[in-house]
């Protein structure tokens, strides 16, 4: 049984390894990723919905949504298989500053900000990018809602390079660093199994010192365009989220940190957000 060939070109235990998992994470984010309203309106809606309602709140739902996505994406195997298909000049983004932030990074501009440094990989990636496959709701994999990741990143801090997700957000767009930070969890959770280390390896197997087939762990990078009107409960909700899951959550993540940015002159500057 497990050599028949299913119409795919595929054996049967591949194409049910390839079946495209629809995470709690994804599930979780999609209720806000098309939401109206200002900053604050989408934060106060982002804020009630981790809050105020029964059962655990905040960092602990957000921990055990992770845990539990993690585990679903585990059933998930598509190791020889890229992360976009060959296609050229791939769009980054429509903010100008998340396409100058791209195309600095791309042309080997590095984030170096105190003991922290980050280095670009690649850009706008799908985690759960599969070929003549589906998602568990039947639909073809083409569908996937959860869009491409912003940045896939070197971090390198205390002499230990890891893969870091990097997430934008412009100062021109109506989310802040909570969504961010929901958005980064839900692609972390589709990367840090086992059988997606390997694809990262074999992707990048020049860029990350500790992918090498052990559990795997990663870095929250949120790069923020300097913006004198963000929204300060954003940030400080979203910081204190990040420093709980970063203790419940060692094992997978190793920080989650904040950046405020400005592009001059083709360099890039960076500085911890202090909330």
């Amino acid at each position: 049984m497990d050599n028949m060939k299913a119409e795919a070109g595929v054996t049967i235990n591949e194409a049910t390894e390839r079946l495209v998992p629809t995470v709690p994470m994804e599930l979780f984010y999609r209720r806000f990723r098309k939401l109206k309203g200002s900053k604050k309106e989408q934060f106060k809606l982002l804020h009630e919905s981790l809050n105020d309602r029964h059962g655990p709140k905040g960092s602990i739902f957000l921990a055990e949504l992770f845990r539990r996505s993690v585990r679903h994406s585990e059933h998930y195997s598509n190791v020889a298989e890229p992360f976009y298909s060959v296609r050229k000049d791939r769009v980054a983004t429509k903010y100008p500053f998340a396409k100058a932030l791209v195309r600095e990074l791309k042309n080997g501009t590095k984030i170096q900000a105190l003991d922290h440094l980050i280095e670009f990989v690649d850009y706008e990636i799908f985690p759960f990018r599969t070929t003549k496959s589906c998602c568990e709701n039947g639909k073809p994999a083409t569908k996937i809602g959860s869009g491409g990741m912003d940045l896939l990143l070197a971090s390198t801090f205390d002499g230990v390079v890891v893969p870091a997700i990097g997430e934008i957000k412009a100062a021109t767009e109506n989310v802040g660093p909570t969504f961010a930070l929901v958005q980064s969890l839900m692609y972390a959770a589709q990367l840090l199994t086992q059988n997606q280390t390997l694809r990262l390896n074999k992707q990048y197997h020049s860029a990350f010192s500790t992918v090498d087939g052990t559990q795997p762990r990663m870095d929250l990078i949120a790069l923020l365009e300097v913006d004198h009107k963000l929204n300060t409960d954003d940030l400080k909700y979203a910081q204190s989220i990040a420093d709980d899951l970063v203790v419940s959550l060692s094992t997978y993540l190793r920080r989650i940190v904040f950046y405020s940015c400005t592009i001059d002159d083709h360099a890039i500057k960076c500085e911890a957000v202090k909330t």
